[in-house]
This record gives structure tokens, C-alpha cells and sequence, in this order.
């Protein structure tokens, strides 16, 4: 499995909340965990495309989404939220 950090910018501000809350229950689905305010990181089997594809259903063609593999010990982070030590201790490969 791989380690994927993925960053989001939903553009409508009139169906954000919506939106967001159906990707964050997909998130939470696949028990990816939220590093800051849209930066998410995700344990997978899949590609970047893979996932890309799969979240674009539950975005706008105008919204924004950039998915990349983490690699273990290749990474550093300040001031994440409350529990991305123990999620990134968990899930290292």
C-alpha cells in the first residue's frame, strides 16, 4: 500500500459544505485522516490516477485536486492536526 497526501479547493462557495461533506464521508470510508484544512493523507492500493479518477465524482470539473505518493521517511510536517503522528506511525509501509 501507498501513502498519498491529497489537497483540495472546492471553487463554488454556494454547494462547498455539501460537497465537502460527501468527500470527507468517502475519506473517512477509506480511513484517510486530515492532515490541515483540505489535506487529507490516504493508505492505498491504487495509482495517483486511480485515485484522481475516483474523487473526481464528487467534484466539479471547476474544482481543484492534487493527489501524490508520500514516501516513508521523506516527509515533515509543522502544526498538522490532532492524531497525524499516530495515523503516519500506523499506516507506514
Amino acid at each position: 500500500m501507498t501513502i498519498f497526501v491529497l489537497a483540495f479547493d472546492i471553487k463554488d462557495k454556494q454547494v462547498s459544505t455539501e460537497k465537502y461533506e460527501r468527500l470527507k464521508a468517502e475519506l473517512l470510508n477509506l480511513n484517510a485522516h486530515e492532515v490541515q484544512s483540505s489535506l487529507w493523507a490516504v493508505n492505498l492500493n491504487n495509482t495517483a490516477k486511480d485515485i484522481i479518477d475516483h474523487f473526481s465524482n464528487y467534484l466539479s470539473t471547476n474544482d481543484r485536486l492534487w493527489v501524490s505518493a508520500v514516501r516513508v521517511n521523506h516527509y515533515q510536517y509543522r502544526g498538522a492536526l490532532s492524531g497525524t503522528n499516530n495515523w503516519f506511525t500506523f499506516n507506514k509501509n
